[in-house]
């Protein structure tokens, strides 16, 4: 485990973003080439580590500095995409409506940007 780095999410923030990490379980449809693109090894690779990550964001709201970038990018893909995310079935997978989450994930957004100055 490299340098950890909290995120400074409030619980709100925390859970959209674990959340949405967790969808690459399903529905999302993750593939070798996304997950290549994203950051990760190949499909398996990001199922697992995304899982970890939303693990370890809900625990204590840290992140490996190694993987800030890529779960960044994993979320919002996640989240929005419906060729590889949970696009439309998002509020019936998570319970959580798509202006609620927008709203979450700009401010995820900002956060993130701030540690990666």
């Amino acid at each position: 485990m490299g340098q950890q780095i909290s995120l400074g999410f409030d619980a709100n923030e925390r859970e959209f973003f674990a959340r949405a990490l967790e969808e690459s379980g399903g529905p999302a449809h993750v593939t070798d080439a996304l997950a290549a693109f994203v950051g990760f090894i190949d499909a398996a690779d990001m199922v697992k580590r995304c899982n970890d990550i939303a693990d370890q964001v809900r625990r204590d709201g840290s992140i490996d500095a190694a993987d800030l970038r890529r779960s960044q990018l994993a979320c919002e893909i996640l989240f929005s995409s419906d060729i590889h995310g949970s696009g439309l079935d998002w509020e019936a997978t998570t319970g959580l409506s798509d202006a609620d989450a927008i709203g979450l994930l700009r401010r995820v957004q900002v956060k993130m940007l701030g540690l990666r100055r």
